[in-house]
């Protein structure tokens, strides 16, 4: 994904929407495609970049009184243009539907959504497998940031057993 321009990406995304989508969504889809164009050139950045895309997905999540770097409210839509630019530098076709908001139930700061995605990455399972394993450590990492834990080494027994009860006290009915 580092090396090509976020244009390209925006562009292909709105030829997208040109070609399938009603012209009150297209106008909707182009607001937080300048408000994504804004802010790459707010950090600098001319090619997509995986950290850039967390930042703003991770600002999406924040309350409203807390955004700053995004000026456009559209946050479904934007999420949703996230969505189809990873999957565009992933060199995958766009998919019909997108999420309108983070699927997950935890925000997590960039330190520990970082962490979340080395783990994933560094996963050799099944590609079925990495979304549920994916949202276990998102969870564990979010019980991680609630302790205050930056050093992974310092992680103990007390630790692990207090996520795993939380997890057990979360998924009683699985």
């Amino acid at each position: 994904m580092q090396s090509k321009p976020i244009v390209e990406g925006i562009e292909a995304v709105m030829k997208f929407c040109n070609d399938f989508r009603s012209p009150e969504t297209i106008k909707e889809y182009s607001k937080a495609c300048e408000a994504i164009l804004t802010f790459y050139k707010e950090h600098q950045q001319a090619s997509c970049e995986a950290d850039i895309n967390n930042q703003i997905r991770y600002e999406l999540q924040l309350p409203s009184k807390e955004k700053q770097s995004l000026k456009y409210s559209g946050d479904r839509y934007t999420f949703r243009i996230l969505g189809m630019l990873d999957d565009y530098y992933a060199n995958q076709p766009f998919k019909a539907t997108y999420p309108a908001v983070s699927r997950y139930k935890h925000r997590l700061e960039p330190f520990y959504q970082n962490l979340a995605e080395e783990f994933r990455s560094s996963l050799a399972v099944k590609k079925n497998t990495v979304a549920m394993l994916y949202s276990i450590a998102r969870d564990f990492f979010y019980h991680l940031q609630q302790l205050s834990v930056t050093d992974l080494a310092t992680i103990n027994q007390e630790i692990l057993y207090d996520f795993l009860m939380m997890e057990y006290k979360d998924h009683q009915g699985c």
